[in-house]
C-alpha cells in the first residue's frame, strides 16, 4: 500500500492520501476517512506541515503556508526548525507544486 503527500485542493493544506487504485482490500486499517472530488479518490489521512512533512492532527494557514503548531509557534522540537527538508516537486496546478513523497 502506497501513500502519498498531496495537496488537497488549489493552495489547500497537505494531508497523506492512499489512493482507491492502489489498495487490496476496500479500506486502510487505521485513521483514513473517505475522500472523493473531481481529481482525487481514495482516503485522507493526517495532515502534513508544510515546513517539517510532519504528520499532524490539525494545520494553520500562516502566510500562505500550512504549519503544525510547532512550527507556526517556532517552539519545541520539531525537525523544522533548521532548514526544510528538500522535496522533489511537480508542478499540478498553474501556481501549486505537490511534494512528490511516496511513504
Amino acid at each position: 500500500m502506497k501513500s502519498e503527500i498531496l495537496r488537497m485542493w488549489r493552495r489547500g493544506p497537505l494531508r497523506r492520501f492512499i489512493r482507491r487504485s492502489e489498495l487490496e482490500s476496500e479500506r486502510p486499517p487505521g485513521d483514513w476517512e473517505t475522500y472523493t472530488s473531481q481529481t482525487l479518490d481514495g482516503y485522507a489521512g493526517a495532515y502534513v506541515c508544510e515546513r517539517c512533512l510532519e504528520g499532524t492532527i490539525g494545520v494553520y494557514k500562516v502566510k500562505n503556508r500550512w504549519l503544525c503548531g510547532t512550527c507556526r509557534g517556532g517552539r519545541g522540537k520539531c525537525r523544522a526548525l533548521g532548514p526544510a527538508p528538500s522535496v522533489n516537486r511537480q508542478n499540478r496546478a498553474s501556481d501549486d507544486s505537490i511534494p512528490a513523497v511516496k511513504l
